[in-house]
């Protein structure tokens, strides 16, 4: 859910129905309609919602869309593995991202992106 907002971003997935993992739908609670559907062609692990930003963190990539208006991919980050979705975008207007660093060879490194107009605006 986006703040005090009407908008609220899941992933319809669920194991009974066999409904897939690779959509994200935004439903607007006040209008009570799907306002958006993205498709992927893998499996969506987590999503984050800022202000003016909506992440969608799949296992390898973290892909950064604008948002409400005109949703539309803004950046791709390649992350390596990251079969949790190990993901998260500050509050603040000068957004910080913060996603687990891609080394091979070791691990607990997390890489820390601050916004600039050519990535999140």
């Amino acid at each position: 859910m986006l703040y005090r907002t009407n908008l609220i971003a899941f992933v319809p997935a669920d194991h009974m129905t066999g409904l897939p993992s690779n959509v994200v739908v935004v439903y607007d609670h006040q209008s009570q309609a799907y306002v958006l559907r993205l498709s992927f062609k893998t499996s969506v692990v987590s999503i984050r919602m800022a202000r003016t930003k909506l992440l969608v963190i799949l296992a390898t990539k973290i892909l950064i869309f604008s948002f409400p208006n005109q949703c539309e991919l803004l950046h791709t980050i390649d992350t390596g593995n990251n079969p949790k979705g190990l993901c998260e975008l500050s509050s603040h207007d000068s957004a910080l991202l913060a996603f687990p660093l891609n080394l091979k060879s070791r691990g607990g490194y997390i890489q820390l992106l601050v916004s600039r107009k050519t990535i999140f605006d």
